[in-house]
């Protein structure tokens, strides 16, 4: 069983890998100015994103939850 402070360690860890990802989907989106949107240009199994997703508009947010099934895999 783990400890306190391997557990939050780990917690962090995952919120890190989580972050990076959201970076990296965010920084390589298109922005459509007529539209309003922000699409996905890249994939990410990881966060359960595929390519040409609308991730942001004017009246929505997707919310991103991790794939448990890809953090086996990491």
């Amino acid at each position: 069983m783990k400890n306190r402070r391997e557990f939050f360690r780990g917690r962090t860890h995952i919120r890190d890998l989580k972050l990076n990802e959201l970076k990296h989907v965010f920084n390589s989106a298109f922005i459509d100015r007529e539209k309003a949107e922000v699409v996905s240009t890249t994939e990410s199994n990881l966060l359960d994103i595929v390519q040409g997703e609308v991730l942001r508009t004017s009246r929505y947010i997707r919310v991103f939850t991790l794939n448990p099934s890809q953090m086996k895999s990491r």
